[in-house]
């Protein structure tokens, strides 16, 4: 690890330096250290990973205060926020995107039975946009102050977390793209989300796998880890634990196949390595994925 890293002029907020000793999504005291790392985006700050030996969640310590962490999002170069096409990564994120915002218009649609969907930590809107226009009525939350008015610049119906209890509709569907890795109480938004929904509705969850091959191979440089935005680091095992413990029923996990090259080849950019090593190696990690279903990121469907 580069000395660089553990700088004192280093971006600094202040944090919780309490030591980490319970799971704070299953409460297990089975903690272990899995490695460190550092913030690439933005800080250079090194971060613990904190591996529960039961629900197999790994917790991003410490972890900024609430009140602070909006600090790590403040660059016009967090993709998701603030719609930035700066870049070669950033252009292709957006190139994918309209192809990735199909397939998960596809795989709502049949599942919502005309009832409306909610789309929590919509971020600028886009998903919830592309609802709108395939007539399927959709309501967007989201944290982030900034990323919000982009949204909401777009004429979408789009709120803040608080405003959820006083929703007066139940919905078909609730999504969340990779939204869950940044929540500081996971077990608590999902249990709110599951009183939005129908009986019988679903929640769809996508959030990366920190199993999958690239995750494997880029270890603390793989970008998906994004410390501190990233909260908590999900496996299959994670999920079905918190699935048992909100009482929800995992029907069904499916692959983001795209994922691995956007995030390998990301990886490749913390490492100075070569962006086209990158694509390979997203490939290859999806290859391996074909047999134990460790793709770079998972999308898991809960029934309640």
């Amino acid at each position: 690890m580069e000395q660089n890293l553990k700088s004192p002029n280093s971006f600094h907020v202040e944090q919780n330096k309490q030591p980490y000793t319970r799971c704070l999504v299953c409460g297990s005291s089975s903690i272990q250290l899995e490695q460190e790392c550092p913030d690439h985006f933005l800080t250079k700050e090194v971060f613990s990973l904190m591996r529960c030996e039961d629900c197999s969640t790994l917790t991003t310590w410490p972890q900024p205060l609430p009140h602070k962490i909006f600090s790590y999002y403040a660059s016009d170069n967090y993709v998701s926020h603030n719609d930035s096409k700066k870049g070669f990564i950033n252009r292709l994120y957006h190139l994918v995107k309209v192809r990735a915002l199909k397939n998960k218009v596809d795989l709502v649609g049949p599942l919502l039975n005309n009832l409306p969907l909610l789309d929590y930590g919509c971020g600028t809107g886009d998903f919830v946009a592309v609802c709108v226009k395939a007539n399927i009525k959709a309501t967007g939350v989201e944290p982030d102050p900034g990323a919000r008015r982009v949204a909401q610049n777009k004429g979408l119906d789009i709120f803040e977390p608080k405003d959820i209890v006083n929703f007066d509709k139940r919905f078909g569907v609730i999504t969340m793209w990779h939204v869950l890795e940044h929540t500081y109480n996971p077990i608590e938004l999902i249990q709110n989300l599951k009183a939005q929904l129908t009986e019988g509705g679903h929640l769809i969850i996508a959030v990366p796998n920190y199993l999958s091959y690239d995750a494997q191979y880029y270890k603390s440089n793989w970008a998906a880890y994004d410390v501190p935005r990233h909260l908590f680091h999900f496996a299959p095992n994670s999920i079905h634990a918190i699935s048992k413990i909100t009482g929800m029923t995992l029907i069904k996990t499916l692959p983001m196949m795209f994922d691995s090259f956007y995030v390998s080849m990301l990886s490749e950019k913390y490492k100075n390595g070569n962006v086209v090593m990158g694509a390979l190696s997203g490939a290859v990690s999806n290859l391996k994925a074909i047999k134990n279903n460790n793709y770079s990121s998972l999308i898991y469907i809960l029934k309640k």
